[in-house]
C-alpha cells in the first residue's frame, strides 16, 4: 500500500485517546508525526497513512509497549466512527456487515477495505496489506480495530477465535498478543482475524430495514463528497506524468506504482467522473501543447516525451485531439519562429 494513502482522522482518534490516556498530552506526539492537533475538531479531514505509522511508533517508543498498537485498536470507544459506526449497528449479520462495510469504505480512507473468506470451518476476514512493504505497527491497528468495530455487531457476541500474522514471530510476541486480547500465530501467509462461522453468520439484534436503508443513502453522500475532492485523480495524473516518457504510462504500470490493483484504480476514477484513458490523453495533449509552444524541442522529442514511440503516431493522435498539425500549433504560437519537422 502507498504510504501517501490517506485515512480518515476518525480512524485516527482512537490512537490518540489511548495516547492521552498513557502519556498525557498527544499533541507533541501528533506534530512530530507531521499531523496538525487541529484536524481532530474537523471530521472530514485525513492524515496520510505513513503519519499514522509514525504516530504509533511514537507510541510504542514512548510507552516500551510493542502491544500498543493493537491495544489502541480495540480501544475503540462508541461514536468515534461516526455513521461508519451505525453502518455496522444495523447489519443483519457478519456477512451483512462486511458487504455493507465494503460499500462505504471510502468513509475509512485509503486502506484495504476487509475481505471475508470461509476456510476449513473458519470465517477469515484477511487484510491485504503485508509486512514487507507495509508497517506491522499499521498492520496490527487495523487489525485490532476490525475486531473492535465487530464488538458493534448488536447482540451477537462476536469474538475472533484467533489473529493471524504475516510477519516472524519476534521476541516480545507477548506483548502482542496482550494487546489483542486473544492468541496470535505469526508466520502465516495472511494477516487475518478467525471467527466462527456460527457465530459471525448468526443473525443480530432486530433492526428496521428503512432505518438501515436511511443510514446507507446517508453514508453513500458522505462517500461522495470524499471522493469528489479530486485527491485520487491528482495522485494519478501525477504518476501519469513522472512516467510518461520513459514507460508511457500504461494502466498497469500506474496502478503498480500506486499500490493498487487495476480494477480498483478504474473504479476510484469512475467515482470521480472520470477515467484512466482521459486523463492520459488530457495530459498528452496538454505537455504536448506546451513542449510545442514554450520549448524548442524538435517534433519528433516532443513526441517521446509525452509517450509516442513512433512520431507518426503522435502526429496523428495530435491532429486527432486539436484539429491541427503539431507544426500549425507551434507555427501559431511563435508566427516568426522556426517551424521545426
Amino acid at each position: 500500500m502507498d504510504a501517501r494513502a490517506h485515512v480518515s482522522i476518525g480512524f485516527v482518534h482512537p490512537i490518540v485517546a489511548h495516547l492521552s490516556d498513557q502519556i498525557g498530552d498527544p499533541g507533541p506526539a501528533l506534530r512530530a508525526s507531521g499531523v496538525d492537533p487541529s484536524l481532530l475538531e474537523d471530521p472530514q479531514s485525513r492524515i496520510e497513512v505513513a503519519s499514522l505509522a509514525s504516530l504509533l511508533a511514537y507510541g510504542v517508543e514512548a510507552t516500551g509497549d510493542v502491544g500498543l498498537p493493537a491495544r489502541a485498536g480495540l480501544s475503540l470507544r462508541p461514536g468515534q466512527y461516526g455513521i461508519f459506526e451505525l453502518v455496522v449497528r444495523t447489519s443483519r449479520d457478519g456477512h451483512d456487515a462486511i458487504s455493507r462495510v465494503n460499500r462505504h469504505y471510502d468513509l475509512i480512507g485509503d486502506l484495504p477495505a476487509p475481505h471475508l473468506e470461509l476456510r476449513d470451518g473458519e470465517a477469515l476476514v484477511l487484510l491485504h496489506m503485508n509486512s514487507r512493504s507495509d508497517s506491522a505497527f499499521v498492520i496490527d491497528y487495523v487489525l485490532a480495530s476490525w475486531m473492535a468495530v465487530a464488538r458493534f455487531m448488536r447482540g451477537s457476541g462476536t469474538r475472533p477465535n484467533e489473529v493471524w500474522l504475516d510477519r516472524s514471530e519476534p521476541a516480545a510476541a507477548s506483548a502482542i498478543r496482550a494487546g489483542f486480547d486473544c492468541d496470535v500465530r505469526f508466520g502465516q501467509a495472511e494477516n487475518a482475524i478467525l471467527f466462527s462461522p456460527q457465530g459471525f453468520g448468526r443473525a443480530f439484534a432486530p433492526m428496521d430495514p428503512v432505518i438501515a436503508g436511511a443510514i446507507d443513502r446517508r453514508a453513500d453522500e458522505l462517500a461522495h463528497t470524499i471522493r469528489s475532492d479530486g485527491r485520487f485523480r491528482r495522485d494519478v495524473e501525477r504518476e501519469i506524468l513522472e512516467c510518461l516518457a520513459e514507460e508511457g504510462a500504461t494502466l498497469a504500470h500506474v496502478s503498480k506504482r500506486l499500490r493498487v490493483s487495476a480494477r480498483t484504480l478504474r473504479r476510484r476514477l469512475y467515482a470521480e467522473d472520470t477515467s484512466f484513458t482521459a486523463l492520459r490523453r488530457a495530459l498528452q495533449e496538454r505537455e504536448a501543447r506546451r513542449y510545442l509552444t514554450e520549448t524548442n524541442l524538435p517534433i519528433a522529442a516532443v513526441s517521446a516525451e509525452v509517450g509516442f514511440s513512433e512520431p507518426s503516431a503522435f502526429y496523428r493522435a495530435f491532429k486527432r485531439w486539436t484539429g491541427k498539425t503539431p507544426q500549425e500549433v507551434r507555427q501559431g504560437a511563435r508566427p516568426n519562429g522556426p517551424n521545426d519537422q
